[in-house]
């Protein structure tokens, strides 16, 4: 995953190589459990919908879809495009990600995701000036 932390303005990228999961399933937990990230058909959703839970949803909801659908359609793609930037905000109700490699400005700019109208309004606002000082 490509991620900037709001709070300072810094840009990384992350793969499980990188975390240090206790067993097996907090393993697939973490695979399966950012629901920023998920690509699925709304069909499926309105047939397997979410659980009603206050927090950590995506995993059951992901891991559900797998067990009902099978392994062979429901999968992982490892985004090196960057088609997908996580932005972490002082108030997610996640933990900051590991992180494996930060991102030089260079990189952050070559993201797909740099050419969309999100990014361009959202991280290139003069209050982000350290994204392109610290990154």
């Amino acid at each position: 995953w490509h991620n900037f932390f709001e709070s300072n303005g810094r840009c990384g990228y992350s793969t499980p190589d990188c975390w240090d999961p206790e067993d097996h399933e907090e393993y697939e937990g973490i695979l399966y459990g950012y629901g920023f990230s998920y690509v699925y058909l709304r069909a499926l959703a309105l047939s397997f919908p979410y659980p009603n839970l206050g927090f950590a949803e995506d995993a059951p909801f992901m891991l559900g879809l797998r067990e009902k659908m099978g392994p062979g359609r429901v999968g992982l793609k490892e985004d090196t495009e960057g088609l997908c930037l996580h932005i972490v905000h002082p108030s997610s109700s996640t933990p900051d990600p590991e992180i494996e490699t930060m991102l030089t400005e260079e990189e952050l700019n070559g993201l797909v995701v740099s050419d969309s109208m999100a990014f361009r309004l959202h991280l290139k606002r003069p209050w982000f000036p350290s994204i392109w000082s610290s990154c």
